[in-house]
Parts: C-alpha cells; sequence; structure tokens
C-alpha cells in the first residue's frame, strides 16, 4: 500500500510535470509537489485501498504492479526519443506476466500504458485516431488476456503443451 501511493505521487508529478511543464517559480512547485501530494494521499486513505491493503495477499502487491507498470510507462514517456527506449516497454510487458501470478487485476494496467504510448506517438488526436486506439486496446488486450495468459496454460495442462511451446518461440522470435 505505501509503495503504491509513493508510485502514484511520482507518477502525479511526472503527469503534472508534462501539463505545466517545469516549475519556474515557488509556486509552481506547491502546484506541482503539493497536488501530486494531495492525490497521493486521497489515494492512501480512500475506502478501497486502505481495507484492501489488510488482505495482503493479493490486493497489495496486485496494486503495487499497476503502479509500477504505470510508473514505468511514465519513465518510458520521458525516454521515448532515446534509442533503447523499448526496453521499458518490454519490461512492462515482462510485469503484466508476472503479475499474473498475484491477481488477474494487474492486467488492468495495460489500458493506462497502451493509452500513454498512442498520446506519445500521435499528438494530432481525432476522433477517428482515439477510437481506433481504442478498438485495437480491446482487441490487443483480449489476444493478451484470452490467448497468452489463459490459452498458454490450459494447452501446457491438457497436454498440447507443444502449442504453448511454439507460441513461446515465435514470441522469443518476434523479439530478435
Amino acid at each position: 500500500g505505501a509503495l503504491s501511493s509513493m508510485l502514484l505521487y511520482l507518477v502525479a508529478v511526472k503527469v503534472i510535470r508534462i501539463w505545466r511543464g517545469e516549475p519556474a517559480s515557488v509556486a509552481d512547485a506547491i502546484v506541482h509537489f503539493g497536488g501530486a501530494l494531495i492525490a497521493a494521499l486521497t489515494f492512501t486513505w480512500s475506502d478501497s485501498v486502505w481495507f484492501n491493503s489488510t488482505e495482503f495477499i493479493v490486493f497489495s502487491p496486485g496494486l503495487l504492479f499497476i503502479a509500477l507498470m504505470i510508473w514505468l510507462a511514465m519513465i518510458w514517456h520521458e525516454r521515448a526519443d532515446q534509442p533503447g527506449n523499448e526496453r521499458y516497454l518490454m519490461l512492462i510487458a515482462f510485469m503484466i506476466g508476472l503479475s499474473m501470478g498475484v491477481h488477474q487485476m494487474s492486467m488492468l494496467a495495460f489500458f493506462p500504458v497502451w493509452a500513454v504510448v498512442f498520446y506519445r506517438h500521435w499528438k494530432q488526436i481525432t476522433i477517428r485516431n482515439f477510437l481506433a486506439m481504442l478498438t485495437l486496446g480491446i482487441l490487443v488486450f483480449a489476444f493478451i488476456f484470452k490467448v497468452v495468459l489463459n490459452g498458454l496454460v490450459s494447452w501446457a495442462g491438457s497436454g498440447m503443451s507443444i502449442v504453448s511451446l511454439l507460441v513461446i518461440v515465435g514470441i522469443i522470435a518476434g523479439i530478435y
């Protein structure tokens, strides 16, 4: 819970910095850091976080994974023009797979990450672009959730492990 709140504070600072630019005065710094602090504290003491943190088994680690993936997306947003920026997106994809061992709610971090990548690459946003992003995001989410996460496990358990192995080899070959 506490680490999730810290990551939310860092994400809020980055979002405010993207929106308003670098703080130019003390008043700007108060807006930047004070607004992020209010967001993080509101999140910390919200009913769902406060009571779910007492049930540490799945909710707190799941929330930590979600916050970490969104924070990594914001780091990628800052460094998207630098060489090797893809490793942040690969780390986010790895974290999505890893977080599935905690709780499937961590898969919900896909949509904010998808939106960050979309808005970073396409500066001119139209209704058509937005609907295309939304449709493609839903299709990619459905593919990842149904085929990659659930399908590979069920295929491996049903004796069709060769299908799972071929998919994994195809993914690794596609990366390289």
